[in-house]
């Protein structure tokens, strides 16, 4: 077999050594026991496998765990690594047999902790919009849904009542957003108490970001950049009521989305059912 020594990514070595096997996707996945789409999503590197399939995908294939995570081959270990190759060649054929047993016992048990700590963590499903809302006049509406994907990030006091995360473009909402920052977003479409920050589409096309004001109109932040006095009325649609901002601590690491996803696919496909997301 081949052996694949510079890659681009995951999804580039399982298409590689999959024709080796003169699979297809669909044979592959029901010989592992997933979906279809679960499979052409690993090889089209949006979503990866968990750590059993990939230890199944290894042994399937005959290559090593590094040739499909694009880590160092044998010739280029780290320090510790090195000391370890040091002491396993100097052993005995018996003691390399226990060192294994034993390495392999300590690897199952790392990832069943692994496991069980991602299982144990609070999730909330979540909607993603591509449309970029204006702390300025006005970004132009796109001609997409909404939703246009989903995601999972850590549930916490700010995101639980959330159902999207939206981008902001434009300086006039600071110092409360700046631009570039994502923010969790309530559906809703009513204007809500003053002081409360709303996305909203006006004129039929211009998504905007701002606060309601007491006397119920739509404000910047900004005192530099002021915002055409509004009300919601006819000419606004009201969106949703921005919760709070979202910080990369909300999302989980590519290993534990994969786990969680693999773990929740029913949950997760009838809530992309629901918001008419599809790949």
């Amino acid at each position: 077999m081949e052996i694949i020594t510079v890659h681009t990514s995951t999804g580039d070595v399982l298409k590689k050594y999959r024709s080796h096997t003169h699979l297809t996707q669909a044979q592959l996945a029901e010989e592992m026991g997933v979906t279809k789409n679960t499979y052409y999503n690993w090889e089209n590197d949006k979503a990866s496998p968990s750590i059993h399939q990939l230890r199944y995908l290894c042994k399937k294939f005959g290559i090593p765990a590094h040739e499909i995570l694009g880590l160092p081959a044998a010739d280029n270990l780290l320090e510790d690594e090195d000391r370890l190759l040091e002491v396993y060649r100097v052993l005995t054929p018996s003691g390399k047999r226990l060192a294994t047993r034993l390495l392999s016992q300590v690897r199952e048990n790392e990832e069943e902790e692994s496991i069980k700590a991602i299982a144990s963590v609070s999730f909330k499903n979540i909607g993603l919009s591509e449309w970029v809302w204006a702390a300025g006049v006005g970004c132009g509406k796109p001609d997409s849904a909404f939703y246009s994907d989903s995601t999972l990030v850590r549930k916490n006091h700010v995101n639980e009542k959330a159902d999207i995360i939206i981008r902001i473009s434009g300086d006039s909402m600071e110092p409360t957003f700046h631009n570039g920052d994502s923010v969790y977003v309530r559906e809703i479409s009513y204007v809500p108490d003053p002081d409360s920050v709303v996305i909203a589409i006006y004129d039929g096309s211009e998504c905007i970001i701002k606060r309601v004001g007491s006397d119920r109109m739509l404000h910047s932040d900004n005192p530099a950049l002021p915002f055409p006095p509004m009300y919601p009325d006819n000419n606004v649609k009201i969106m949703g009521q921005v919760l709070g901002k979202v910080h990369e601590e909300d999302f989980f690491s590519k290993e534990e989305l994969s786990l969680l996803t693999e773990e929740n696919q029913e949950e997760i496909r009838a809530f992309r059912k629901l918001h008419n997301i599809y790949d």
